[in-house]
């Protein structure tokens, strides 16, 4: 990684959730040094965290998340008789597609090996992509250019 590249960063933000509370039960990032982070290493142009609410529930973490500079982009679940779900990996790509003008590096928040063939195509535009999540598929640590596992320094 270059030093101050000038950074996209997209966050699944359900993804970063469960993947922490697997690993460091009870608790949860704190996303003001996670983003606090990503600045030693580049300028932050834009950071996106993708979400999902039930009824309004998460109207303070929102709030916080915009205090910190995201954009949301937020939905209500899916509810089906024994789960729920909320799926954002077509919109976390799209939402990486259209932002790769003028940045060097798309920071994903997310663990998850669906998000293999973003890379790629991050990669395929002579960008680089730095991982940075919890609990990290061996399948993008592979294809990244580089991953950073989040530690218990960014925890609350």
């Amino acid at each position: 990684m270059r030093s101050k590249q000038k950074a996209l960063v997209v966050v699944d933000v359900s993804n970063i959730y469960y993947c922490i509370k697997h690993r460091f039960p009870g608790k949860k990032l704190d996303y003001s040094k996670y983003l606090d982070n990503i600045k030693k290493i580049s300028s932050i142009e834009k950071a996106i965290a993708f979400g999902v609410e039930l009824d309004g529930q998460a109207n303070d973490f929102k709030n916080a998340l915009k205090s910190y500079g995201f954009e949301l982009q937020y939905k209500e679940p899916k509810i089906f008789p024994r789960s729920r779900k909320a799926d954002w990996d077509v919109g976390i790509a799209i939402g990486i597609v259209e932002n790769l003008t003028n940045i060097d590096l798309v920071v994903l928040g997310s663990a998850d090996s669906d998000m293999v063939p973003v890379v790629e195509y991050v990669q395929k535009q002579d960008k680089q992509c730095l991982v940075y999540a919890c609990k990290i598929s061996s399948d993008l640590i592979k294809i990244a250019n580089a991953y950073q596992e989040i530690s218990n320094d960014e925890l609350q």
